[in-house]
């Protein structure tokens, strides 16, 4: 608006202008607008001729996700922790007919503060120029804070709404873990859970029993080295576990009893003589002995090597980039070169367009023929394989340029169909330009791509809008590539960016050709000259969950997946006793159409209702009755995200009759007796 850059404020210059030049002149007249006039006016002049589209937006300034990587990743548990948490306060408050412990206001502060730290820029104009200057330092870190202060909270909300649940009992002979299922469909699967380390010191062990069927569940010891450098993992002095668990109530819980066992048996994964080959029943992963390179990981379903051994990548390759030439970092120095003509007229500087080739390795950086040097580990070597009854897995160590430690580990999950990647790595800082991958090369020959985002899914390339980016994107918790008789569902957990086929970093693409079913996920970068670190360094994880699937494309089962990877069942260790056994299992709802999720679930910000939001995922829509168990509804209404009224619903004491369109997002709000 008259200053030269973004986020500026008004130039009163501009008036001046206008005014000087509508006394001088008859026609044109210059007319200073507000941009709410300036698009009502072009609309009314030209909106007839405009083109509609209904498409994707993926955006360029998505890759400084990658900028603060850990960050980035510490945002994404953040929102699954506060999602949770609030679903389940809410949960507990209808279930208990009190509201009094819910936490309203600090949950707004979290949310209120979330809208910084989800903000791509993490510094100063000047971050990259002048990196330890005041204002990069003190904007990099304040933001930063944000972050960390939003995870703390989130996290204390989630644990603080557990414990409404908990019911003590009379008896410090026997104890229990609580496992909770925040979404809106009944869930089985692997919940962790920590209890004291006394509880298997020595020769004692442990029992965990489900109360209403008497089923010991199955369970392993999750070795603390594995996790000892988790990005949330507090809970120091005591013991991780990995539980078998089925059946969790929607929105719901269900509590299981720790028992001492009389069999010696530890429950801890064995060390294995495995010949090159772990295995369950879903899956056969065959590795090289000596360095742990995956050679095969087939699906016995279909009998098919799902990964691809001729795409010129490993399965899980790390690659670090560095441009083979030092950049320009400020604008002076383009200034001095020949044949740069730039007119500075006080505050205002006027730039012909055919200076933009001058300019790409300032602002389209890396440039399109500029050399990018690419290297990984050689010295990777396979450190362990081992045998649990939860997980199957492999280790391996290695290092590569500014990485001296990057340790993985690949399980495969015995219960349930999913393969999990963990990669720990430790970075060192440089000021040099960088970027850093990890490569997922799967065997689909002809593969069409869905990626999930805001609220549904878009095709890359064919369903999104011209223009938009397509070196990389940005996805929300999951990816599909598929044929007619294969589908592969991959979800990463904290990195959100991916590019396609190949690494496209430097190619700026107008049109992407997907040639192949190999993922990059996009991990770090510093190649944006403003407003993003200079540079990033010490831990960071980037971790993955995946399965298969012998038929193609399910919206349903994919999202699914995504939301059950990045919201897992969450556990509560709790020194009671249920002492009846009805508390020990419950839930708020009845079972939803399987295409219609329950994505948040709060208390009213006016009032004393329960609001809830539901989407549709596949793209037909449904009319169902919402029952919940053992509560009687007064009123319900059908309004606005901020709650304003838009219609009265039919009910009755059980149930609110719904009808939800294809991808509709709806907002409901019902009073309770």
């Amino acid at each position: 608006p008259g200053t030269l850059g973004d986020n500026t404020p008004p130039n009163i210059s501009m008036s001046y202008i206008a005014k000087e030049w509508n006394n001088k002149w008859e026609y044109p007249k210059i007319v200073v607008s507000t941009f709410t006039k300036y698009f009502k006016k072009f609309e009314e002049k030209y909106g007839r001729e405009l083109k509609n589209y209904r498409a994707s937006w993926p955006n360029w300034w998505a890759s400084c996700n990658a900028a603060a990587a850990y960050e980035a990743g510490v945002n994404r548990y953040s929102s699954s922790d506060i999602m949770q948490g609030e679903k389940l306060h809410s949960v507990a408050g209808i279930i208990n007919r009190d509201f009094d412990k819910y936490p309203k206001d600090e949950i707004s502060r979290i949310y209120s503060k979330m809208l910084h730290t989800h903000e791509s820029g993490w510094g100063a104009n000047v971050s990259v120029l002048e990196p330890y200057s005041l204002q990069s330092r003190g904007q990099r870190f304040e933001n930063a804070s944000l972050v960390y202060q939003v995870s703390i909270n989130s996290k204390k909300i989630l644990e603080d709404s557990k414990k409404q649940f908990s019911i003590p009992g009379p008896s410090k002979d026997k104890h229990n873990i609580t496992v909770f299922n925040t979404m809106s469909w009944k869930r089985s699967g692997i919940a962790e859970a920590v209890i004291p380390s006394s509880f298997i010191d020595g020769d004692r062990t442990i029992e965990i029993v489900d109360p209403d069927s008497g089923e010991k569940l199955p369970y392993q010891i999750i070795d603390n080295e594995n996790y000892e450098k988790n990005i949330h993992d507090h809970h120091l002095g005591r013991t991780r576990l990995a539980v078998r668990v089925d059946d969790i109530p929607p929105l719901g819980f269900k509590t299981l009893d720790i028992l001492e066992s009389r069999v010696s048996k530890k429950q801890k994964p064995q060390m294995a003589d495995s010949g090159g080959v772990i295995e369950n029943k879903f899956y056969k992963l065959k590795f090289d002995q000596a360095t742990g390179n995956i050679i095969s990981l087939v699906d016995k379903e279909s009998s098919k090597n799902i990964i691809c051994n001729d795409s010129g990548y490993a399965f899980n390759q790390f690659i670090y980039e560095t441009p083979s030439r030092k950049r320009n970092l400020g604008l002076i120095e383009f200034f001095s070169q020949d044949n740069v003509e730039a007119e500075v007229s006080g505050e205002f500087h006027y730039f012909e367009d055919s200076l933009k080739e001058k300019f790409k390795e300032y602002y389209n950086y890396p440039a399109r023929d500029m050399e990018l040097l690419r290297t990984s580990p050689d010295d990777q070597k396979l450190v362990s394989v081992k045998n649990g009854d939860i997980f199957s897995e492999i280790t391996t160590m290695s290092s590569s340029k500014m990485f001296p430690e990057i340790k993985t580990t690949i399980l495969l999950d015995n219960y349930f169909k999913r393969v999990i990647v963990k990669n720990y790595l430790f970075k060192l800082e440089t000021l040099d330009a960088e970027a850093a991958y990890f490569v997922f090369p799967f065997n689909i020959k002809e593969p069409t791509i869905k990626m999930n985002c805001h609220g549904g899914h878009f095709e890359p390339e064919a369903e999104q809008l011209p223009g938009s980016a397509k070196d990389w994107y940005c996805i929300q918790k999951w990816m599909d590539i598929y044929d007619n008789n294969t589908d592969i569902t991959w979800t990463p957990i904290e990195a959100p960016l991916v590019q396609l086929g190949e690494i496209n970093t430097g190619r700026w693409l107008d049109k992407l050709e997907i040639k192949s079913a190999t993922i990059i996920s996009y991990l770090l970068n510093n190649y944006w000259i403003t407003n993003t670190p200079p540079n990033q360094g010490g831990k960071l994880w980037f971790n993955y969950q995946f399965t298969s699937n012998n038929d193609t494309f399910d919206p349903v089962r994919s999202n699914k997946f995504g939301w059950d990877a990045l919201n897992p069942i969450e556990t509560y260790f709790d020194s009671g006793i249920i002492t009846k056994k009805s508390e020990s299992m419950g839930g708020l709802i009845a079972d939803v159409p399987e295409n219609v999720f329950i994505m948040g679930l709060k208390k009213s910000e006016i009032d004393n209702g329960i609001i809830l939001r539901l989407l549709e995922v596949s793209g037909r829509g449904s009319e169902f009755y919402l029952e919940f168990c053992n509560n009687n509804i007064k009123e319900a209404y059908e309004v606005s995200p901020v709650e304003d009224f838009i219609s009265k619903l039919e009910f009755n004491k059980q149930g609110v009759k719904l009808m939800v369109k294809p991808y509709e997002l709806k907002t409901i709000k019902i009073y309770f007796t």
